[in-house]
């Protein structure tokens, strides 16, 4: 049937779509390879119908028609009316098609490619939501992985079914996060062969690691952060971690560990031991791991050897603030001996310490110096102590911090207060009046 108004025929039976056919005279050549049809004269488009029920039909301005008869699979995406739409809108309306066909195939059950797809979303890349519930995977689209979430996770066999039964469409996931559960003693291949990047299990009752619990992860993990359970020296590996080549952050704070382990990994940079009670370390505890950059241990440490840092060449932050008993609240001379170009941060904050000798801490080469002295019981800021020290402040990024301490603001402080280029480095720090060190006025001062 032929519409002379519109120039439009019915194609196929009763029931079946139209089709615009350009002029007259002008007919139709079928590519049986492709499914194409030629509709109209020449310039017109090419038109594919393979089930979809759609085809493109005569030249330029022409749009796209359903086809099929009664009882065929009706198509989700739009028919757009090209010869009614202005050359901006052609654009926009092109777009929009090709944005609809490519949400639609996301969810048309296409097969799942396993690996990584650079900065594309891919929730395809996730496992079904019912199969991992109570997790949920999301997508990491700066990292162009998926993201496993945890966070109401009620017993360890939980945690192994859902990587015993569900179907994984990728096995390279970012991380793994849990925090909360009861899950106990972790068993070899807790992740079966799925493996992750992170593995964070924060706050879970654990209270041993197998060897092997993360095995599917070794070559890959690079951060390790199992912080706030029940670990021992006993109960963790530590032998283990010279395994995984490139893990390089370890945080276990928060575990009741009594003895600082003996590191066996040039892959370690970054290591946490905040609240533990660990007391002590020794350079051979540290010399396992040459490439360590972050050292951070407390509230419990009262000694450690003034050569510990000896075989750290890349030592750039050591954190050992609020420990009370530090040394007697005493810094000897080359107590703290450091041996790395990069080192920038020293935090020695809340450790009762109420005297500094001379060349106490040495090996300082970096200009970026910052020293944290807060909360301290210090009464004078020593010009031999800390001068050779803010020397090393001086292109701007080095700073000093001794607010906190109950510092007497008279001569032995005038070399400082009087130095507008060393006084820049004082980030904070009061007289034991309450003064700022940077509003003391010493016009009138003879010393």
């Amino acid at each position: 049937m032929k519409d002379e108004g519109r120039g439009f025929q019915r194609v196929g039976g009763e029931g079946d779509g139209l089709v615009r056919v350009g002029g007259e005279g002008d007919g139709l050549v079928r590519d049986e390879g492709r499914g194409f049809q030629r509709v109209g004269g020449e310039g017109d488009g090419l038109v594919r119908d393979e089930g979809r029920g759609f085809q493109r039909v005569g030249g330029e301005g022409d749009g796209l028609v359903r086809v099929g008869g009664e009882g065929k699979k009706q198509s989700v995406y739009p028919t757009l009316h090209y010869y009614s739409l202005s050359g901006v809108a052609k654009m926009f309306a092109t777009l929009l098609l090709v944005f609809v066909c490519l949400v639609g195939a996301t969810h048309s059950g296409q097969p799942n490619i396993p690996g990584k797809d650079v900065g594309k979303p891919r929730l395809d890349m996730c496992p079904f939501a019912g199969e991992i519930y109570p997790c949920q995977c999301t997508w990491a689209v700066d990292l162009s992985e998926p993201d496993l979430y945890c966070p109401h996770i009620e017993s360890l066999e939980q945690l192994q079914n859902i990587f015993l039964t569900a179907f994984f469409p990728t096995k390279w996931f970012w991380r793994i996060r849990v925090s909360g559960a009861p899950l106990g003693d972790l068993p070899e291949d807790l992740f079966n062969d799925v493996h992750f990047d992170e593995i964070r299990l924060n706050s879970c009752n654990i209270t041993s690691v197998h060897p092997d619990a993360f095995r599917a992860s070794k070559p890959y993990l690079d951060t390790l952060e199992l912080y706030s359970n029940l670990l021992t020296d006993e109960t963790f590996p530590w032998w283990s971690l010279s395994e995984y080549p490139k893990l390089w952050r370890v945080h276990l704070h928060h575990n009741p560990f009594s003895t600082f382990p003996t590191l066996n990994t040039s892959a370690l940079e970054d290591i946490n031991f905040w609240e533990t009670p660990i007391t002590t370390f020794t350079r051979d505890q540290l010399k396992g791991a040459p490439n360590l950059r972050i050292l951070e241990v407390n509230p419990n440490l009262e000694s450690f050897p003034a050569d510990a840092y000896l075989d750290l060449g890349y030592l750039e932050e050591l954190d050992l603030s609020n420990n009370p008993n530090l040394l007697g609240g005493q810094l000897s001379f080359g107590q703290v001996t450091l041996n790395s170009p990069n080192f920038k941060y020293l935090y020695l904050s809340n450790n009762a310490i109420s005297n500094i000798e001379v060349d106490a801490i040495t090996g300082v080469t970096s200009t970026r110096l910052k020293l944290f002295l807060e909360d301290n019981l210090l009464t004078t800021v020593n010009e031999d102590v800390f001068k050779p020290l803010m020397d090393r402040m001086l292109d701007g990024w080095g700073e000093l911090d001794v607010e906190g301490n109950p510092l007497v603001c008279d001569c032995d402080m005038y070399w400082l207060l009087n130095n507008a280029t060393l006084l820049a480095n004082v980030r904070t720090g009061s007289c034991n009046d309450g003064q700022d060190l940077h509003d003391v006025d010493i016009s009138t001062w003879v010393c």
